[in-house]
């Protein structure tokens, strides 16, 4: 009976010594994780992935210094296969020669400079937004004429107390006019 106990604590000795010297190496475990996550997301997102394989295949290599085993080297492979993954097979088609004439603007911006000076009127710069939204309305171009009335607004806002107060007033009821003009809700 002795012996059966003793070799039995024998055992459970050993075994515990022997777990304590196969620790898993922190760094290995950590490009293991990298590397499934890598294969996870090339389900979804291949060239994200791919990125990610090859910023993790960089980051082995600087770390490592050389000193590669068994395990690195099927970790290397893996990021390499999900790296190659995420390239597509086509080349990419080049882009279009630019043409050198300029798009159309969908707005007049021929007075912008006058309306985002350093120093402004804010009563001015909302004169300039109302003429310029009643063109918008006359034109069709209602979400542009919109976007003016509502900035006009801010700066009549900020011309309370610093404008003529009949100036101020008149623009406020040709803000009231032009909002309603405008179709659909307001």
């Amino acid at each position: 009976m002795r012996t059966l106990v003793g070799a039995c604590v024998g055992f459970v000795l050993a075994g515990s010594a022997l777990a304590q010297t196969s620790t898993i190496d922190p760094d290995r475990a950590w490009q293991r994780r990298q590397a499934d996550t890598a294969e996870q997301r090339a389900v979804t997102d291949p060239v994200g992935a791919a990125s990610m394989a090859r910023e993790e295949r960089r980051r082995m290599a600087v770390e490592s210094r050389g000193a590669i085993d068994a395990e690195a080297i099927a970790t290397e492979r893996r990021l390499e296969r999900v790296s190659q993954a995420g390239r597509s097979a086509e080349p990419v088609p080049p882009r279009p020669a630019r043409a050198g004439e300029r798009l159309p603007f969908s707005a007049d911006t021929s007075r912008d400079r006058e309306l985002f000076a350093v120093e402004r009127d804010p009563l001015a710069t909302a004169d300039l937004l109302l003429e310029r939204a009643a063109e918008g309305i006359a034109e069709g171009r209602t979400d542009a004429a919109r976007s003016d009335l509502a900035f006009a607004a801010a700066e009549l806002q900020m011309a309370v107390g610093t404008a003529d107060p009949a100036r101020l007033e008149r623009a406020r009821q040709r803000l009231g006019e032009l909002q309603a003009q405008l179709p659909g809700p307001r």
